[in-house]
């Protein structure tokens, strides 16, 4: 059992909220719809009883999607009089019962979104905090299948401190001599709560220390061993998350040396600083011989929002009926969410544009292959929405944003399928058309995403605009996706040694044309359309022992763009 494992199980064992394991609802990544992208908050019960019968009538459910999720907007800004959450009454003149049965009359399961804070991100309806078993209650009695539970103006006790930053080693300094070092990570150092190693490829050696802060976590160096009695510089090598810390201006830690009061120390942060390491040193006073230190924060804010969260999960686990559970812009929820919830959002909204930008497709895959390491079977690292067939619609006022390719949809679509990203298509399902449906209910490449074996992907190549990514499936075939970000298209050529594989003769399947191709020389050779993609499926040539073909399997997607 790795750490996380062993930490995560801990976290279940110990938490007042401690509870049954989660029900197992997504052995493979779960797909459907979402209202967001399509409507935002324009939408009312005769829109989306439409989109329920589009969703069975495009054929859509039956190729596997069978959640139908209504995003924001379908609250009013307040709850009745005796406190209860309600639908807006405008919206949904008979009730949100009735809808859920719609939805499940028609094979469907049924999904609403919900804030964590006291209100929605833009402060129009009211969220769950403080009302969490009462909301729960409701979801349950309306016949609810999937919450996506979004932090959306949590607001935070005023004793609360921002959260820490991850630490990679620890010097300790008589002027300019060095007396004593360590790894934040080192064998002898003691970790309390959920506090674990995590691989940070910026970090010394590849490893750094986080979730200070989290179920009480922290580091305890516990053999500062120094000259004499003094003040001695620390010097603390902090290692910035790169996930759910842009809401923070700053990053808070306590330190402890011995039975002396813990100094607070607060750091700048900037959204840019992610993914950096950088020292920052204080004064401490030592004693002669052997010294403690220890790094915590009692107070965080990420722990308060982690307790709320696990106060949802609970109330939901109350239903007859199992509840799937999306967690939405929570910090780092790699961390500490796999016993709760089933997919985990991890990258800003996503918008119908290839690149330039933090929710366009580039960027949001870029941000993702760093996380898919933390990824499991029923805990899948969600990149938001399909932006596959939403055709640029206008979203806002008088503003018409810009829209993909068929080309650039086909890439969304192979790259989310073969990273095992949840697949949610968000468009008017009433006007899909034929090149729309063609992507969508490939089922080729939804048998890649939906594989059983569910194995992480890998990215065996990334230099300039060309990567590739690679996946075992379940009955010993490859999947393999060339991604070509250029303006032009590519003549791209990659060796069975370069995917890890031990033959070099196989069968491949394009899956988007259907074209059939041998390989004879272990080397696949394609050209790929700008901003798009080649996908295939390899199959071992006859004879040849599937078992023997499989990559191996590394605790690293191997997808660096200087991240």
């Amino acid at each position: 059992m790795n750490l996380l494992k062993l930490a995560l199980c801990f976290a279940c064992a110990t938490s007042v909220y401690a509870q049954e394991a989660k029900p197992r609802l997504a052995a493979t990544p779960p797909m459907g719809w979402n209202s967001w992208e399509a409507f935002r908050r324009d939408f009312d019960e005769d829109i989306i009883k439409a989109e329920v019968d589009a969703m069975v009538s495009s054929g859509l459910r039956d190729a596997g999607y069978d959640y139908f999720v209504i995003d924001g907007g379908w609250k009013p800004g307040s709850r009745d009089d005796a406190g209860n959450i309600i639908p807006d009454p405008k919206k949904f003149p008979h009730g949100m019962k009735p809808i859920a049965d719609y939805v499940h009359s028609k094979g469907l399961k049924f999904g609403l979104h919900q804030p964590a804070g006291i209100h929605d991100c833009p402060k129009l309806s009211p969220g769950s905090q403080g009302f969490e078993e009462r909301d729960a209650k409701v979801f349950i009695d309306w016949g609810v299948d999937f919450i996506k539970y979004d932090r959306c103006d949590y607001k935070h006790a005023e004793d609360k401190t921002s959260a820490a930053p991850d630490f990679d080693r620890f010097v300790i300094r008589q002027g300019d001599k060095e007396v004593f070092s360590t790894e934040a990570e080192a064998v002898q150092n003691k970790f309390r709560g959920l506090a674990r190693v995590e691989q940070r490829r910026n970090c010394s050696g590849g490893r750094c220390v986080s979730a200070i802060g989290y179920e009480n976590g922290a580091i305890t160096i516990p053999d500062v061993n120094v000259p004499s009695a003094g003040k001695y510089s620390l010097d603390l090598y902090v290692a910035y998350p790169y996930f759910g810390m842009e809401r923070y201006q700053t990053v808070t830690f306590f330190v402890t040396t011995n039975d002396a009061p813990p100094q607070r120390i607060e750091l700048p942060y900037k959204f840019e600083q992610r993914y950096t390491t950088d020292k920052t040193t204080i004064d401490v006073e030592l004693k002669a011989g052997i010294n403690t230190i220890t790094i915590d924060n009692p107070l965080s804010q990420e722990e308060e929002i982690r307790q709320s969260y696990l106060e949802m999960a609970h109330a939901l686990e109350k239903s007859p009926h199992p509840v799937m559970l999306s967690v939405c812009t929570v910090p780092r929820p790699w961390l500490w969410c796999e016993p709760i919830a089933h997919l985990y959002r991890c990258e800003h909204d996503v918008v119908d544009r290839w690149d330039k930008g933090g929710g366009a497709i580039m960027p949001i895959l870029d941000l993702h292959t760093d996380l898919i390491d933390y990824g499991a079977v029923g805990f899948w690292a969600d990149p938001d929405m399909l932006e596959v067939g939403k055709k640029g619609r206008i979203d806002r006022p008088n503003i018409q944003l810009p829209k993909m390719s068929d080309a650039e949809y086909r890439a969304q679509f192979a790259l989310w399928s073969i990273m095992n990203a949840p697949l949610m298509i968000s468009m008017d399902l009433r006007s899909i058309d034929d090149a729309t449906k063609k992507i969508l209910l490939n089922k080729d490449v939804i048998a890649v995403n939906q594989d059983p074996l569910a194995a992480m992907c890998r990215c065996v190549r990334s230099v300039g605009d060309l990567q590739i990514f690679t996946k075992p499936l379940a009955n010993g075939d490859i999947a393999l996706v060339i991604l070509n970000r250029a303006a032009n298209s590519a003549k791209v050529q990659v060796t069975t040694t370069e995917l890890g594989l031990s033959n070099n003769r196989w069968s491949a399947r394009n899956l988007w044309s259907g074209e059939k191709s041998e390989i004879s020389d272990g080397t696949v050779q394609a050209e790929v359309e700008t901003h798009g993609v080649v996908m295939l499926r390899l199959t071992p040539a006859p004879k040849q022992s599937r078992a023997s073909s499989v990559p191996p399997q590394t605790t690293d997607s191997g997808c660096d763009r200087g991240v």
